[in-house]
């Protein structure tokens, strides 16, 4: 009863790569002295069991926006060996949003997700991200070069931000991404802080029409 138990990720990691080997898992789960089976490792097996139901059951949302929640949600509590094939779905189904926006932002989620497991995927998904929705390319960018610790990841998020409708989102952008760019790299951010643009004239212009 002591004994220290393999936490949800690492059974859900071996029983994922023995299925794929086409094999049967075994899992050292026997009875207490009086024949039950420990409470906690009777809770460990039903949460397995969740994890398989809850993809499934995720697979069948037939709204492409929120199926793509779901899916990335699932993944983000997986290991990246785990979680590939889900976010290769969610991707699937964001290509069936049929808003553009909302796709560019349900495809900015998938990035983040698969930045904090791999970088690079995390990129190849903002790749797909249409370059009409900056702000939505800014924020995969953004959480890739954390991620990865990525300048270039910075440098591309920084020339998204320039892109933005108006002075003041272009400001607020970077200078969101510059604070986590002087983690890496302070000279660079401290150059792309100076050139934040001012946006207070344009703050007050639109406060005044509204």
């Amino acid at each position: 009863p002591d004994d220290d138990m393999k936490s949800l990720k690492e059974c859900l990691q071996t029983l994922v790569f023995c299925a794929g080997g086409d094999g049967n898992l075994l899992f050292n789960v026997g009875p207490m002295p009086d024949g039950r089976i420990e409470p906690r490792q009777v809770g460990r097996l039903r949460e397995m069991g969740a994890y398989g139901q809850a993809a499934e059951a995720a697979r069948q949302v037939t709204d492409p926006y929120k199926r793509v929640w779901a899916l990335r949600k699932i993944a983000e509590a997986l290991p990246v060996a785990n979680a590939t094939s889900l976010l290769i779905e969610s991707i699937d189904a964001a290509a069936r949003i049929e808003d553009k926006e909302t796709q560019a932002y349900a495809l900015a989620d998938i990035a983040l997700a698969w930045a904090g497991k791999d970088a690079n995927k995390g990129m190849e998904v903002v790749n797909r991200i249409d370059v009409a929705y900056p702000e939505a390319r800014v924020m995969a960018l953004h959480g890739v070069a954390v991620a990865g610790k990525s300048k270039d990841a910075f440098q591309k998020a920084l020339a998204e931000a320039a892109k933005a409708d108006d002075p003041y989102t272009t400001a607020k952008l970077t200078a969101a991404i510059v604070a986590d760019y002087a983690r890496l790299d302070v000279s660079a951010a401290l150059d792309a802080a100076g050139k934040i643009p001012d946006a207070t004239n344009w703050w007050r212009f639109s406060t005044s029409t509204r």
